[in-house]
């Protein structure tokens, strides 16, 4: 089995970033490639840019699709099978300090997978991050791996996957299907049998934001599609639940870098 070192991985590689505790790079896989078993030295996460892959440890497969965020520790014995599109991913190898420094008074995460919004989020801001990098970037770069940590130790260890509350998870539910016009927190908590600020501290430990944060994130995504299938930009900003256009221009600006007609553009 090969034991792979510092800044080490099977696939073509370019990094991004290096930091004295952090390498942040990019991933190309070939189509239909298959890694074999191997372990690092460091631990790691990875985020599934494009294409898809397996990863196979100790008897068990996790599928991961665009959006996917995956937690390796050092040491985890492993293999990896891309699908036919081939795969890219944006890596950050976290050095033994900075894990010992940051995780040893805590349970460390194990191989987890991730497929959430939170993780998803938290994933491309790092990878901006990496690749925008200004004084303030350490601080920045930190706190979201902490918050990735925190969302690895919050999985479940069989499945990879964080499992809230029944209640939680149908209000959730709830917010997907009406985030153009979503109920308020109060009506949440009463159909939960719970008080509205318990109700808001849960919902935030159990996704990573406020219902209202979520409900913005879910609005953008949808109007993210609609806008690449075109169709009128003021018509989607108001289906969506937005004031205006201008309104949604803002947001989708402020969660996507462009305004919603650029990325239509660059389609």
């Amino acid at each position: 089995m090969k034991r792979l070192v510092h800044s080490e991985f099977l696939g073509q590689a370019e990094v991004v970033r290096a930091t004295p505790d952090l390498l942040f790079f990019e991933m190309a896989y070939a189509a239909h490639a298959r890694l074999p078993r191997h372990t690092h030295e460091q631990a790691y996460f990875f985020f599934v840019l494009s294409g898809t892959l397996t990863e196979y440890s100790h008897g068990r497969a996790r599928h991961c699709a665009p959006g996917t965020v995956i937690f390796n520790p050092a040491g985890i014995d492993h293999h990896d099978e891309v699908g036919g599109r081939g795969a890219r991913c944006f890596v950050v190898q976290l050095s033994h300090a900075w894990s010992a420094g940051r995780l040893e008074t805590h349970r460390a995460p194990e191989w987890v997978t991730l497929r959430s919004d939170v993780a998803s989020e938290l994933a491309s801001r790092l990878r901006r991050e990496a690749r925008q990098w200004e004084p303030t970037s350490p601080l920045v770069v930190e706190g979201i791996l902490l918050l990735l940590s925190a969302e690895a130790l919050r999985a479940d260890r069989r499945t990879g996957i964080r499992t809230p509350a029944v209640w939680l998870t149908r209000a959730a539910e709830s917010l997907d299907a009406n985030f153009a016009s979503p109920p308020t927190i109060h009506e949440l908590a009463f159909d939960a049998g719970v008080h509205p600020a318990y109700f808001a501290r849960s919902f935030r430990s159990a996704f990573g934001c406020t219902p209202g944060a979520y409900v913005r994130g879910r609005r953008l995504g949808w109007a993210r599609q609609q806008v690449a299938h075109g169709g009128a930009l003021v018509e989607i900003a108001l289906s969506a639940g937005f004031a205006d256009q201008a309104h949604f221009s803002r947001e989708f600006k402020r969660r996507f870098g462009v305004t919603p007609s650029e990325y239509r553009r660059a389609r």
